[in-house]
């Protein structure tokens, strides 16, 4: 058996695992995580991991069940986050060391006191480094399968942005597949200046939800910067105040909620679906169909986005939007989304013969790896066929049924189909996190006030 070790330092790309996320998955699995473990939605590889731990002597393995069930979340989706966070706030094994000072960890990571130490003994005690070896073509089938869908979504909004990377920036966006999580499971967390989508199995790619987050992370540095004025038009936050189905993050945090409306925008006039933003009108999130005129308006002249949002905040009129949201009737219940299951598939756990290369978003499958300077040639190439795309041959004018109508609520909504991960925080630096479970599981958890 030939087994090839990662590099130290090994290049990190932008879909990929992460060593230190599956030694913390490990880990809990063993001390009794079992959420959705009856899911067929599940990676062969996590009942693999698992028999393979249960069949090893573990010195540390009483202290990390004890460990475990001492921090229980009052639910499965929580539960996974809180390790979840560590995973992501640490570096790699064998240390599992906190990256930043201790005062700085975010909260529910700070909750989790000791875990460091236990996880460096259960590293070494089970053998991870060996089980991660092994695992590599599992990973590498789950990376493959997202990786053409994810670098053409990401190739959309920097289209429709008119967004050009340079691939010098300081901020990094990290989508990390995860495969001994509970299934339909989507999180995502603001570091600094590091962006996060932890993904777990699915019966279909979550795609939407990558894009969405993708958003999230180009327009939330966007709010931050024009907060002053932004805050200005807080007082239509009343109106989301009696939105039943609209999640309390939303209600609490305008910035957030102007963010999220604006999204919706853009996903409805992306996917040429404009119902979706008259059914985000009618969720809570109250500045869409607004957004959805201006889409419009951006669409028709050349300026990136981040040269016209400026514009774009300064043009709400409070007492046009007051008179649009008091004829809006709020929906009783949010739309959810209901997974499929797929038959699991063969063990996942083998001998692996050589190493797995991290990927790049932009690189083309099966192609020759690309400098960063072809990636990022690459970007302003579907920047440009995605701005064309959207306006049309010199910037044509966009149809007038690409709007939004403001009136009662309809019934049509989808009830098997929910919106995306409810919106990153956009407060940068304090770090925030958003989590989706399957049906019914999601919430989002502020780091800091």
């Amino acid at each position: 058996m030939t087994l090839v070790a990662r590099a130290a330092t090994p290049e990190r790309g932008q879909l990929d695992a992460s060593p230190t996320l599956f030694a913390v998955m490990a880990a809990i699995n063993a001390a009794g995580y079992n959420a959705d473990i009856a899911s067929q939605n599940n990676s062969p590889l996590r009942d693999a991991i698992r028999k393979e731990l249960a069949g090893k002597n573990i010195p540390c393995l009483p202290a990390l069940q004890q460990f475990y069930r001492l921090h229980r979340a009052d639910d499965a989706t929580a539960e996974l986050s809180q390790y979840i966070s560590f995973a992501l706030s640490v570096d790699g094994p064998p240390s599992f060391a906190l990256k930043g000072r201790t005062v700085d960890a975010p909260p529910d990571v700070a909750a989790l006191d000791g875990f460091s130490a236990l996880m460096m003994r259960f590293y070494h005690e089970a053998d991870v480094e060996e089980l991660w070896k092994r695992s590599q073509p599992a990973f590498e089938a789950a990376i493959e399968r997202y990786h053409e869908p994810v670098a053409d979504a990401v190739l959309q909004v920097n289209g429709f942005l008119r967004n050009e990377t340079s691939g010098t920036s300081a901020r990094w966006f990290q989508i990390y597949v995860d495969l001994l999580g509970a299934p339909n499971q989507i999180q995502t967390r603001s570091y600094g200046r590091d962006y996060f989508v932890v993904i777990t199995p699915s019966a279909e790619p979550r795609i939407f939800d990558v894009r969405h987050a993708y958003l999230h992370y180009l327009l939330d540095p966007m709010a931050t910067r024009h907060e002053e004025v932004i805050m200005h038009t807080r007082g239509l936050a009343d109106h989301a105040q009696r939105a039943p189905s609209l999640d309390q993050s939303f209600k609490s945090d305008y910035l957030l909620l102007v963010t999220e409306s604006l999204i919706k925008a853009i996903e409805a006039r992306m996917d040429k679906k404009p119902a979706v933003a008259n059914d985000a009108m009618k969720q809570g999130y109250i500045l869409t169909a607004f957004f959805a005129e201006q889409v419009q308006a951006y669409l028709k002249q050349e300026q990136a986005m981040r040269f016209f949002y400026p514009t774009m905040i300064a043009a709400i009129d409070l007492k046009r939007e007051d008179a649009r949201l008091a004829g809006i009737e709020f929906a009783a219940q949010a739309p959810v989304r209901r997974e499929k299951d797929t038959g699991a598939g063969r063990s996942a756990l083998c001998r692996s013969e050589s190493g797995r290369r991290p990927r790049a978003l932009f690189e083309v499958a099966g192609a020759d790896r690309r400098s960063g300077g072809a990636r990022a040639g690459l970007l302003r190439a579907g920047a440009d066929r995605g701005a064309r795309k959207e306006s049309g041959d010199g910037g044509a004018v966009v149809p007038e049924d690409a709007g939004v109508q403001a009136g009662p609520a309809d019934q049509s909504v989808d009830a098997g189909v929910s919106g995306p991960p409810v919106g990153c925080g956009r407060r940068q630096e304090r770090g925030h996190q958003t989590l989706q479970g399957g049906p019914g599981g999601r919430g989002r958890v502020p780091r800091g006030s």
